[in-house]
């Protein structure tokens, strides 16, 4: 009997090994929230730490699905110029559809440009067919202006396709158009709701742990709550967290949570988040 409780305690121990469970455990503590605008933002804490395994794959596609298909190329080779022009441009791309993708949540963008290249970098982008020309179009062609190309001996020329699809994540507003509004809401009460959802915030961080044992970090929660009290923006302001992962997660369960209905109108509130091992 004295051997049976080690070869027990070492059975657990290789199921656990064997099926991934992980002993790492998370404290989740929710400060106070306040209305938009009343504090300043904390300011960002956190560190990722070392990692003890590769992350598991993600599901899903968060960001924007960006397509650059170059059609035709005169004076350079056109495998290198597509290369090119999909390293250079997705950043400038995606920036460009966010000027409209976060009040159209199911915006596609489909267009073509004429591109001029010398001295290795694109001199001018035209459009030559598109949907319609409005901000997103119209900001490309200015955009795209300077992505390093292929080196060529003289002015070449391509043509190039942009789709644009959207991706899993909601796009947030630009901070120019963000305001408190009209509404009120009782924070207490707000605090409990978001208290109440701490199991589903501390999964998504007990998830990380399992491959960053030590992340730790502090992370705000900007929501916005229409009439009826659902959830109709729940975005990261400040930081960011040191684990995009966690930030996703959280977010994700943010947006199905249900608050009081404001008085007033549809309200902006901060939620402070703490994240510890």
């Amino acid at each position: 009997m004295a051997l049976a409780r080690p070869l027990l305690f070492l059975a657990l121990a290789s199921l656990a090994v064997a099926t991934g469970a992980s002993a790492a455990t998370s404290k989740v503590a929710v400060g106070e929230p306040f209305l938009l605008g009343d504090k300043p933002v904390p300011p960002k804490q956190g560190e990722l730490g070392p990692l003890v395994g590769d992350r598991p794959p993600e599901a899903g596609h968060p960001a924007p699905r960006v397509i650059v298909d170059v059609l035709d190329a005169r004076g350079m080779k056109k495998k290198e110029a597509e290369a090119a022009a999909r390293a250079g441009s997705w950043g400038k791309i995606v920036a460009c559809y966010r000027k409209k993708a976060w009040s159209e949540p199911d915006l596609e963008v489909d267009t073509k440009l004429r591109l001029s290249v010398s001295k290795s970098a694109i001199k001018s982008a035209r459009l030559i067919r598109t949907k319609s020309k409005d901000a997103v179009e119209t900001c490309l062609s200015k955009a795209l202006v300077g992505v390093a190309m292929p080196k060529t001996r003289r002015t070449a020329t391509a043509t190039i396709q942009v789709r644009v699809f959207p991706g899993d994540e909601p796009v947030p507003p630009p901070e120019e158009v963000v305001e408190k509004g009209a509404g009120d809401l009782d924070l207490t009460r707000a605090k409990a709701v978001v208290e109440a959802a701490m199991p589903d915030f501390r999964s998504c961080h007990e998830q990380a742990l399992a491959y960053a044992p030590k992340l730790w970090g502090d992370m705000a929660v900007r929501f916005r709550v229409k009439d009826d009290g659902t959830v109709s923006e729940a975005f990261e302001v400040g930081g960011p967290f040191p684990e995009e992962r966690v930030t996703r997660c959280v977010l994700r369960k943010a947006r199905s949570l249900r608050f009081d209905a404001p008085e007033g109108g549809p309200v902006r509130f901060v939620v402070p988040l703490s994240f510890k091992p």
